[in-house]
């Protein structure tokens, strides 16, 4: 079940977060020697209470290659339909000033890796069917580009100056991180994490003041990945959990976003 989750800070406002309404989802995911491709979108009602928490629509494709020591990840993701965490004061559950119907966020991009120990193999903990024989750990460093558009044709909170309906964020980052794998059997548990940053460039804009802001900004991200389950001769399951969070601060307004993927995978080797 993959999400795509936003926030917005400032002097001005309290803190806000824009969830989209969980959607039971259908996937399939095909994998090919190192090289695994996996495509999901909604299907059947929104498991909240949709007059309350409105109706999301999403489409998700994801790719992942990973050898020895090298690996990469590529995705998009295409939200609309959104609803406030955060409710200000006055405003109740199911009213218009709770739901962003027309607030769509995509987000695009690639993240490769380097894995200095050979030992420890991103794919065996993150991309089955790969294997892993012996409990081992490694530092590795990543490099990547992340790109977010947010469209809403109304601002998208009260109270925020400038007044943000729209915005373009584009960012290229290096991080470091380290990730463990254990072993029992054919059974493991994995987890990875990183942490780093780099330049972004933003553009955002409030269409009825005519406002438009460009400007660089040095950003922060962090990622996680954890992983566990079975892997036989034959057979293969488990669960992955990944998420990426890149974030922003222009002046004295904070952004982030938490794109995020859990996955359960059950599937034969032929």
């Amino acid at each position: 079940m993959p999400s795509l989750l936003m926030s917005i800070d400032s002097a001005q406002i309290d803190l806000t977060h824009f969830d989209p309404n969980r959607t039971w989802s259908t996937g399939i995911g095909i994998t090919w020697g190192d090289l695994t491709l996996s495509v999901s979108t909604q299907t059947g009602a929104p498991i909240d209470a949709p007059a309350l928490y409105g109706e999301t629509s999403y489409f998700d494709i994801q790719l992942q290659h990973y050898d020895k020591q090298l690996g990469i990840d590529g995705f998009y993701q295409s939200y609309k339909g959104y609803f406030v965490r955060d409710l200000p004061t006055g405003c109740e559950r199911g009213q218009a000033c709770s739901l962003r119907p027309r607030l769509q966020i995509e987000h695009a991009g690639a993240i490769a890796y380097y894995v200095f120990d050979p030992r420890w193999s991103m794919r065996a903990a993150f991309n089955p069917p790969g294997r892993q024989n012996h409990s081992v750990g490694s530092w590795f460093l990543t490099g990547g580009f992340n790109i977010l558009a947010v469209d809403n044709d109304e601002a998208l909170l009260d109270g925020l100056d400038p007044p943000i309906e729209d915005g373009r964020f584009y960012m290229a980052s290096a991080a470091l991180g380290y990730g463990y794998t254990w072993v029992k059997g054919p059974w493991f548990l994995a987890s990875a994490f990183y942490l780093g940053g780099g330049p972004m460039y933003l553009e955002y804009s409030a269409s009825e003041e005519n406002v438009s802001e460009n400007e660089w900004e040095l950003a922060a991200k962090a990622g996680v990945k954890l992983g566990a389950g079975y892997t036989g001769n034959t057979w293969q399951a488990g669960i992955r959990v990944l998420a990426d969070s890149p974030y922003a601060r222009p002046g004295d307004i904070e952004f982030n976003w938490i794109a995020q993927t859990v996955e359960l995978y059950a599937g034969r080797q032929f």
